[in-house]
């Protein structure tokens, strides 16, 4: 969009720019409907970008009057996270090395 405006009574053409907002997906790919079962279709672009296949297990958390829907990662995807730790076995504390 072209702007004009004045300088000293010269009139200078201005390429008006729009700030531009986050990128939100459209409502319908945002939304989901309850249906008389219960159920939740959750939209293919967000199964797309998350990587949910049939069968996952989530769990979910009331939070006032919202619920998070959280997935819950398997155990062998957990696998190498502690990698790197560098955690020696006499750095674990045994049950008699605590304070009673």
């Amino acid at each position: 969009m072209l702007t004009n405006f004045t300088i000293d009574n010269t009139i200078v053409p201005v390429m008006a720019v729009r700030s531009r907002k986050p990128q939100l997906s459209p409502p319908s790919d945002r939304e989901a409907t309850l249906s008389p079962k219960y159920q939740i279709l959750i939209p293919r672009t967000l199964r797309r970008a998350m990587n949910l296949k049939p069968g996952q297990k989530f769990m979910l958390l009331q939070s006032g009057r919202s619920i998070r829907v959280v997935p819950v990662r398997p155990i062998h995807e957990l696998r190498g996270v502690l990698k790197g730790g560098n955690i020696r076995p006499e750095d674990i504390r045994d049950k008699t090395d605590r304070p009673v």
